[in-house]
């Protein structure tokens, strides 16, 4: 809805919601200064309510949690940590939610790329009740304690891991082979006398 203007008006209503509520009032009330004054401050309270339910809207869900995160910790049981960035202490949830299910090697996979930010892989079966973890990138040591205290909460109490942190780079390399091949047959020369 449009509304009228005035000079009192542009002079103190900056708010857009109060100058949308403005249309519904007759002009009479363009230079009520009292009047536009409260206009605008009711109008700066609906958009700071607008603004809060749509921030709230994004706290029903971890993964854009920012003020609920503490409230999300407490009913996952995890101790905050106010040094780990927002980013990480969501992964903390996400991870927390994942793990009361069944665990297999795909999820762990999820869970520890989830911690570290680096592609991970489980090679099953590297040896009796042994499994390899595989990270393609560097792990720093304070990440890699995260990593591994994560895996042996997640793992059957019975399996052994390992951890491998290693960075690949593509190359190209030429390679020449070279060969010789050979046909032998063995004479025995006698001399006949």
């Amino acid at each position: 809805m449009g509304y009228y203007t005035s000079e009192l008006i542009e002079e103190i209503l900056k708010s857009e919601k109060a100058k949308e509520l403005l249309g519904w009032f007759p002009p009479v009330y363009s230079d009520a200064y009292v009047f536009l004054w409260l206009l605008q401050e009711v109008g700066a309270s609906i958009k700071r309510m607008e603004q809060w339910a749509e921030e709230f809207a994004d706290q029903v869900m971890p993964q854009r949690a920012t003020w609920s995160l503490p409230y999300w910790e407490e009913r996952y049981g995890i101790i905050p940590n106010e040094s780990l960035s927002k980013e990480q202490r969501r992964n903390q949830i996400v991870n927390k939610r994942r793990t009361r299910a069944p665990m297999p090697p795909k999820k762990i996979e999820d869970i520890i790329t989830n911690i570290t930010g680096i592609e991970t892989k489980i090679e099953e079966n590297t040896g009796k009740n042994h499994f390899t973890v595989v990270c393609s990138g560097y792990i720093p040591p304070g990440l890699m304690k995260m990593v591994r205290k994560e895996i042996n909460k997640l793992k059957p109490s019975h399996l052994i891991y390992r951890i491998i942190s290693s960075i690949f780079y593509d190359t190209e390399i030429t390679k020449y082979l070279a060969s010789a091949a050979s046909v032998l047959k063995t004479y025995t020369v006698k001399e006949v006398v």
